[in-house]
């Protein structure tokens, strides 16, 4: 029985487009005629919101960790065909850490059995139980990132000490490399960020920084990804060309 390939959308702190990504992934892939399942596993429940869920509040990741079985009973249909979620609920934030804990996201993967080809996880921010618990689990992880100094450097500080701990245990996952999200090309700090990010990490730095655009929140209050929502916009013509080479590695 295949199991679906797990991609995670992974930062060290919330705002910087985890759930952005992670909702754009999931479109990107259904657009190829994937059947793609989102894990919401941050207490902010966006990714929840911004595909469209009507939650049953009974069905969410909450009781999966509480110890349900069948992880199907807890799928929600999205506004997007092809596209289910499995909803977070705010008091996950309150999980701790333990070994248990660790291994709930890759215990979910392994019952979800071959109803997906992929399972995209929106992640709490590192060093959350959950965040770790989805690096344990994933085949292939991606970095949001803002140009912002103290960001940057706290992100990769933060970040690549829990990737190298979680890859200890998980020697296979790949990284598809740091998106810049939010990125003004008018000005010029974020420029000389963006430039001084790439002397720094090289090719892990994806080559088309994603813009600021209204079309986010558009989509978001839609309930889909931008690119279904808006498929011929300025904003979704960068978006494929930014994800272009990440979607290469993730269905090859």
């Amino acid at each position: 029985m295949a199991k679906p390939r797990v991609i995670a959308s992974a930062s060290y702190k919330g705002g910087p487009g985890k759930s952005f990504l992670a909702t754009t992934m999931a479109g990107l892939l259904q657009e190829a005629g994937k059947r793609v399942l989102v894990v919401d596993l941050d207490g902010q429940c966006a990714q929840t919101q911004n595909l469209g869920v009507d939650v049953d509040p009974e069905r969410t990741m909450e009781h999966w960790l509480d110890g349900m079985e069948d992880p199907t009973q807890l799928v929600h249909p999205s506004s997007t065909p092809r596209i289910g979620v499995i909803p977070a609920h705010p008091d996950i934030v309150n999980v701790q850490h333990n070994q248990e804990t660790y291994t709930q996201v890759k215990r979910l993967v392994a019952a979800l059995g071959s109803a997906w080809d992929y399972v995209v996880l929106d992640t709490a921010p590192a060093s959350h139980p959950l965040a770790v618990s989805a690096l344990l689990a994933c085949d292939f992880y991606v970095m949001p990132l803002r140009p912002a100094v103290k960001e940057v450097v706290n992100s990769l500080l933060v970040f690549d000490r829990d990737v190298g701990q979680a890859r200890t245990w998980n020697p296979a996952m790949v990284d598809l490399g740091i998106v810049v999200n939010q990125f003004d090309h008018q000005a010029p700090e974020q420029v000389r960020i963006v430039n001084q990010l790439r002397k720094r990490c090289g090719d892990r730095v994806v080559a088309h920084p994603i813009g600021v655009s209204r079309d986010v929140v558009n989509a978001e209050k839609a309930g889909k990804p931008v690119t279904i929502h808006k498929p011929n916009s300025r904003l979704t013509r960068n978006v494929r060309k930014t994800f272009q080479p990440i979607l290469a590695r993730v269905t090859s």
